[in-house]
């Protein structure tokens, strides 16, 4: 009678048990990259990976290489953190299993909201260095003028300046009632995201 030896040593993972992925990331982004070795084999040698978990479902695995996608963009408002078993398995059918975390990181998706009005009036020949409109915003909920860089458009931006830091607008030249009574702008408040 010969007795054959029958592997039975299950694969070891060298990968983290977390992962993070930033919201709205297309869904192609790699989100873990699940590393195991079986019987001191090189990296994912002779391995095959496989999903299960609370989470599972909302996530795809190439089996030959670990690299775990999420099937649709992640919104952190909607659910933060998913909980998926990332599972090696051998040619032996020995399995470890590897309990890992994604985190989903936040990212500001609110724009600017301006506090200020929409009109100005300034006089004829003012001085250049005349503030005729001082932009004011903030976000989220943040200090006004924090954060926010301004800039300029519409039919006459090209007759005034902007500080970028603080939304004050001069005109560039006098004004003249006689050669134009009005001007259109439109103020543009961006945040750093």
């Amino acid at each position: 009678v010969t007795v054959t030896n029958v592997d039975e040593i299950a694969p070891l993972f060298s990968s983290g048990t977390s992962a993070s992925i930033v919201e709205n990331a297309i869904k192609t982004t790699e989100v873990y990259d699940a590393e195991a070795t079986v019987n001191g084999g090189g990296l994912d040698e002779g391995i095959t990976y496989s999903l299960g978990g609370t989470d599972a479902s909302e996530f795809d695995i190439v089996t030959d290489t670990g690299v775990v996608t999420l099937k649709a963009s992640a919104d952190y408002e909607t659910k933060n953190s998913y909980l998926i078993d990332v599972i090696a398995s051998d040619a032996s059918n020995n399995t470890t299993t590897q309990a890992v975390t994604v985190t989903v990181t936040n990212v500001d998706e609110s724009s600017p909201v301006f506090s200020s009005g929409t009109t100005a009036i300034v006089a004829e020949n003012a001085a250049i260095s005349t503030v005729i409109y001082n932009a004011e915003a903030t976000d989220n909920g943040g200090l006004v003028d924090v954060g926010i860089s301004y800039s300029l458009s519409g039919t006459d931006a090209s007759a005034f300046d902007i500080v970028a830091g603080s939304g004050v607008v001069t005109l560039k030249a006098s004004a003249d009632y006689e050669a134009q009574s009005s001007y259109a702008i439109d103020v543009i408040a961006s945040d750093a995201s």
